[in-house]
């Protein structure tokens, strides 16, 4: 396969592909899904200009099926040659691609995932593919794809499948590169920036702070390089009331992943990143490590999706909660409010039946539904992942983990699959305590985990909405943009008697921006007090400067809380400590 980048400064590219052997019939097929996601798309509708020529230079007959190209002629043919437009942008949301799975295409930049480039002939996805790339002299292409340097302006790529092709995307652009060095595991960061706002340097100390933590919680589990590939979008170019969807995603890859957002200044988001960038890098671990035969043998034609995505999706946002909790936190993370919610809305879901039909049907009341499935996964999957972690560190003292388990787990299944069906006795033959019947109802029946008695150990508590909470009433303090300055951005009745638009100076007598360094003060302070507590604000409104003070009163709260129980005793203060590792902490 070959195309040109920026040949014309247009957001498309024309490529053209070469068969494996000489075909007189065949099948081109564009993938319907591709693993990381949820969601079966239309990627063939990127495809325009579709044309098939045979070894004379004549034009053979085309035919599409939905997203399979077929090609009859009287002689072999020589290649295939078509139009590929970037798929940021698209409207349709429900049938669309979130931009870290699609492509981007501008005259200065060109963010690649292949399965939007190009599809496989039938039968013979399991070929070496290579990828001749002309690009402008100017531009690196960073990826952890092997590469091969013909001269200053091309190159090819190598992978040794299609499946590979699809798990090593590629960002062309003006280098703002920089990498790090970890136990002689190196990371690599790169970054295009449209409104260039944001550079590799700048996110370089955050990335190795978290990769650092990752080291050390769990050891490294890509053998390879690694590469962190951002790319922050320009707002304004994004039109429609739902510009936005599917911005601020990332998606996993073996020995990388990619990140999109808005071209925000990093220090306004990136704790963002706190818990997204571990997510993604646990994905090494599963589904990536440790899958079943139907990720192994995944179909690109026609979606057949696992079972387990409740296990791919919930044990690993449990692994970069607990990290956070441990590492990137002033103070454990400790709100499981979303994942109590959701687990409370789909109540009568099995994680196991709602993985296998994920698939939606084709109208919006289905994608709708299907996306609060997907949810639920991360959601309720968590809970699940907590229980099993509880259930192995009770039996052993805290000596032994849930990330133990599947570390070990990966290792074992490094160059295999498990059968789809045979989960839970892969699961009863690690040993956790009482896993077959945990299985049964939270996995496979539709029970949800006794969350309550998770946060009791730990001195927590699940408050539903409409529980009297203590409240200084309704306000939001937030930074805005391109300022330095902290405004009151929304305001209803409050006991402060804040009004939007009023300048915060101080909080409790100290300068807002050191107050608010970290969103845990944040919601500790001013979000969740207890009703002992006094809140004092110093702001500034029409020239004139105040101070307020108040304690909270009892209210109606809108939404439900996770919140620290009064008095913790000695036991679960111990339990919190061993459950969040806060005893062998060392970063």
């Amino acid at each position: 396969m070959k195309f040109k980048l920026n040949e014309t400064g247009s957001d498309e590219l024309r490529v053209r592909v070469y068969p494996p052997d000489l075909f007189s019939g065949l099948e081109f097929v564009v993938p319907q899904i591709i693993p990381g996601t949820y969601m079966k798309v239309n990627y063939a509708k990127f495809y325009s200009d579709f044309t098939a020529y045979d070894v004379r230079g004549d034009i053979m007959k085309v035919s599409k099926c939905d997203n399979v190209f077929k090609v009859q002629g009287e002689r072999p043919l020589q290649f295939l040659e078509y139009t590929v437009k970037q798929s940021l942008g698209n409207k349709k949301v429900w049938n669309n691609i979130i931009p870290c799975a699609g492509t981007i295409i501008t005259k200065k930049s060109a963010l690649l995932n292949f399965q939007l480039v190009t599809g496989y002939f039938e039968g013979y996805e399991n070929l070496p593919f290579e990828v001749e790339v002309v690009r402008p002299k100017s531009f690196f292409g960073a990826t952890a794809i092997q590469k091969k340097i013909l001269n200053d302006t091309t190159e090819i790529l190598s992978t040794s499948n299609y499946g590979s092709l699809i798990d090593q995307p590629v960002l062309y652009a003006e280098p703002d590169t920089t990498s790090f060095k970890i136990d002689e595991h190196s990371f690599n960061i790169a970054v295009h920036s449209e409104d260039g706002k944001n550079s590799a340097l700048e996110l370089k100390s955050g990335i190795k702070k978290i990769v650092e933590s990752i080291s050390d919680y769990s050891g490294f589990t890509s053998n390879e390089d690694y590469t962190f590939i951002f790319y922050f979008i320009k707002e304004q170019r994004l039109k429609g009331i739902l510009k936005t969807f599917g911005v601020d995603a990332a998606l996993e890859h073996t020995n990388s992943s990619v990140y999109c957002d808005l071209d925000y200044p990093l220090q306004d988001n990136f704790s963002y990143y706190n818990h997204v960038v571990p997510h993604e890098y646990f994905h090494t671990i599963t589904p990536l490590g440790f899958h079943d035969d139907k990720i192994t043998n995944f179909n690109f034609r026609k979606p057949d999706m696992s079972k387990h995505i409740w296990m791919y999706e919930g044990i690993t946002d449990y692994f970069a909660f607990l990290l956070n909790a441990k590492y990137l936190s002033k103070k454990p993370k400790y709100d499981l409010q979303s994942a109590i919610d959701y687990s409370l809305t789909k109540k009568r879901q099995s994680m196991t039946e709602s993985g296998g039909n994920i698939i939606r049907k084709n109208n919006v009341i289905s994608w709708l539904n299907k996306m609060l499935d997907i949810e639920n996964f991360y959601q309720k999957g968590k809970l699940i992942a907590m229980g099993l972690d509880i259930a192995i560190m009770e039996n052993t003292n805290g000596n032994r983990r849930l990330i133990d388990v599947f570390i070990e787990l990966k290792n074992e299944y490094e160059n295999t699959a498990f059968l789809e069906e045979d989960l839970k006795d892969v699961l009863i033959r690690t040993g956790i305590p009482g896993v077959e019947d945990f299985y049964n109802r939270y996995i496979v029946g539709t029970e949800i985990p006794p969350y309550n008695k998770y946060l009791n150990n730990l001195g927590y508590a699940y408050y539903p909405a409409k529980s009297k909470l203590p409240s200084y009433g309704a306000f939001d303090i937030r930074k805005i943009k391109n300022d330095t300055s902290y405004y009151v951005t929304w305001a209803k009745k409050n006991s402060l008697g804040l009004k939007k638009g009023d300048s915060i100076l101080k909080i409790n007598h100290i300068p807002t921006h050191i107050f608010l360094s970290s969103d845990t003060v944040y919601e500790d302070v001013i979000l969740n007090p207890v009703l002992t507590d006094i809140l004092s604000i110093t702001y500034r409104r029409n020239g004139s400067e105040f101070n307020v003070k108040s304690n909270p009163s009892l209210e109606n709260k809108r939404t439900s809380k996770v919140l620290e129980v009064m008095n913790v005793s000695v036991e679960q203060r111990a339990y919190r400590n061993m459950f969040f590792g806060l005893n062998t902490k060392t970063k």
